[in-house]
């Protein structure tokens, strides 16, 4: 029953979006999340308490407002991923400019699976559907929702345009093949992981346990990786912004190379977030879980760390 509620509520919320004229729509998302801000004080604090780790030379004001256009962020998120649908070509064509398209045409010629990198900046929701609106479907990869009602309209949403949606529990295999088929593959690489799942890297000065996943495919298969984001630039607009590949390190030590690349693109979403750091997803745990001796599934885990240093001058892509 609570399923179902929940996913009215969804419903009303995503025809009261539609309703609006664009702009009203994308005011009123701004409006409910900064409420929402206020009456949640736990994702309020983990906002706050993020932003004071990764933003000690700023004062506490200015913290503070990142913290709410964070938020409205999400807010504005939320209203275009009810209303996307209704979209075209012609319509994303004019509010979306785009950074770095030939980078994009470059990936292509080599003929090679590309992933996107990309994470929880910007519109990330926007980016993967105008994308697919523009004739370049992908692969997004994605943690289903323990509701399985929304879930279904969630992915109804995001693959309206022809993206196709991967459960990211079962998703190397899948992965894997799209990558060899020499399909597009959207990884979302900014969120905090399970211990056995990751490696700890440096993320704004902090240690951060991050997936491997990409790393590992990296190293297996030949693919090319590009960093992809869609940022506000207010007035109902957008810039997407496409950076140059990324080469990863090949040194012959594979459990070095999948520690350093993993670095590596933690540190490349990272210069991207400090852009732009009123867009990000701070409400989010990112740095939640810590290294320590444990077990899992009755076998000792691994402490994966990189404590070397990740220079991005030679990396021409913010």
């Amino acid at each position: 029953m609570k399923d179902w509620l929940l996913y009215f509520f969804l419903k009303l919320l995503t025809s009261f979006f539609k309703i609006l004229p664009r702009q009203s729509a994308l005011k009123a998302g701004e409006t409910l999340a900064i409420i929402v801000y206020y009456l949640s004080s736990r994702h309020r604090k983990i906002t706050l308490d993020n932003l004071s780790s990764a933003y000690k030379d700023i004062d506490e004001k200015k913290r503070e407002g990142f913290a709410k256009s964070s938020f409205k962020n999400l807010g504005r998120v939320a209203a275009e991923f009810a209303r996307m649908t209704s979209y075209n070509r012609d319509f994303i064509e004019k509010i979306v400019d785009i950074e770095g398209w030939e980078n994009f045409e470059e990936a292509k010629k080599k003929g090679k699976g590309i992933v996107f990198l990309t994470g929880h900046l910007g519109n990330w929701e926007l980016m993967a559907y105008s994308q697919s609106l523009r004739g370049y479907h992908g692969n997004i990869i994605a943690r289903p929702l323990d509701n399985p009602v929304v879930e279904g309209f969630v992915q109804k949403q995001r693959s309206a345009a022809g993206n196709r949606v991967i459960a990211k529990k079962s998703a190397l295999k899948d992965i894997i093949q799209c990558l060899r088929n020499k399909e597009h593959v959207g990884i979302l690489l900014d969120q905090n992981v399970a211990q056995q799942e990751g490696i700890f890297v440096d993320f704004f000065g902090k240690t951060a346990c991050t997936s491997f996943g990409l790393a590992m495919l990296a190293l297996k298969i030949d693919i090319t990786i590009i960093p992809v984001f869609l940022v506000y630039t207010g007035h109902g607009r957008y810039k997407q912004l496409i950076g140059k590949e990324i080469e990863i390190q090949k040194t012959g030590d594979f459990e070095y190379d999948m520690a350093y690349n993993t670095a590596l693109f933690t540190k490349v979403i990272e210069s991207y977030i400090r852009l732009y750091p009123e867009q990000w997803f701070w409400a989010h745990r990112r740095w939640k879980t810590q290294p320590k001796e444990m077990e899992w599934k009755n076998r000792k885990i691994k402490i994966r760390k990189f404590e070397g240093q990740i220079d991005l001058k030679g990396i021409d892509n913010v």
